[in-house]
């Protein structure tokens, strides 16, 4: 068994450790930590990555009997103590990213109840999968409440409960493990059983966005980021519109209208260009048989013509 330090201190990126065993699973070295603050891939969050003293740790995976397996790029020796180190910025990342999820989760439940049945946290960006279709407007008032939440910089903690506890208390979707939980309470408004890391207060996701959306299986799919993720996004946005708006001269709230008037015109240019060529083509072809040499009572035309 693996003593996990994130569940207790989503902080902690600096701790030490004994190796219990490195083994050679399919290729690849795969070492077991008394205590760990390496997240494994689980819950739909990707694995923490870092190093064990100069070691590089490029996965984490879960083990039978509750270990933490970290693949390493060279085998570690049975009962070294090591320093772990967790690479801050992409923990940051996913915990920005995955409270943001619950936050957006609770506001769907809350004004809509459209459950959540699926999550994933990918590089780039998160998909959270809702159980019935929704309007655009009632995307935006769920985007909405879940950034009132944020900006009210609501506290977010972490405790433990029995099943029988978990049984009398309003989580928000029913638990899938049975025996302890651990539980995520963001003050007043979601309580949900995860394993996940998550900022200490909501004020530290920065900002949700909700990105794009779509009809799937029978629900919604829809496309969200957070803080950094949305920092990023907002840029590359204001660069194409930028650079759209300075080849249109149009202000961004006229781009789309722009961009039509813009195809439309294109298609006519090239309707125009195909009615010119075909007639410019018979005067071609005129002049090429004016240019004919005679070869044995025939017409002959050698010419190389562009395009």
């Amino acid at each position: 068994m693996t003593e996990r330090l994130y569940y207790t201190d989503a902080d902690c990126l600096d701790f030490e450790a004994t190796v219990l065993s490195c083994d050679a699973v399919e290729g690849r070295q795969v070492a077991v930590l008394d205590r760990t603050a390496f997240y494994p891939t689980s819950g739909g969050q990707p694995f923490d990555t870092g190093m064990l003293d100069e070691v590089p740790v490029v996965d984490v995976v879960d083990l039978d009997d509750d270990r933490v397996g970290h693949v390493v790029t060279v085998a570690l020796d049975a009962g070294r103590r090591v320093r772990g180190r967790i690479d801050a910025a992409r923990r940051f990342d996913h915990r920005q990213q995955h409270t943001g999820q619950h936050i957006l989760s609770a506001a769907f439940d809350r004004l809509h109840r459209a459950r959540t049945v699926g999550f994933h946290l990918s590089a780039d960006v998160s998909t959270l999968d809702l159980d019935k279709v929704l309007s655009p407007d009632s995307m935006a008032k769920a985007e909405a409440e879940a950034n009132r939440v944020v900006w009210e910089n609501r506290a977010v903690t972490i405790r433990f409960a029995t099943a029988d506890e978990a049984a009398t208390l309003a989580l928000r979707k029913e638990p899938t493990r049975t025996g302890p939980l651990r539980l995520v309470d963001i003050d007043q408004f979601d309580l949900s059983a995860c394993g996940g890391t998550h900022v200490a207060r909501a004020g530290a996701v920065g900002v949700v966005a909700i990105r794009s959306w779509e009809k799937f299986r029978g629900g919604m799919r829809l496309e969200f980021l957070c803080g950094g993720r949305a920092l990023r996004a907002f840029r590359t946005l204001r660069d194409a519109v930028t650079g759209s708006q300075r080849f249109l001269s149009v202000a961004p709230a006229e781009l789309p209208a722009a961009i039509e008037r813009a195809q439309g015109d294109n298609k006519d240019l090239k309707k125009t260009i195909r009615d010119l060529q075909d007639r410019l083509a018979v005067h071609e072809a005129a002049a090429l048989v004016a240019r004919a040499t005679m070869v044995g009572g025939a017409r002959v035309v050698i010419e190389a013509i562009d395009g």
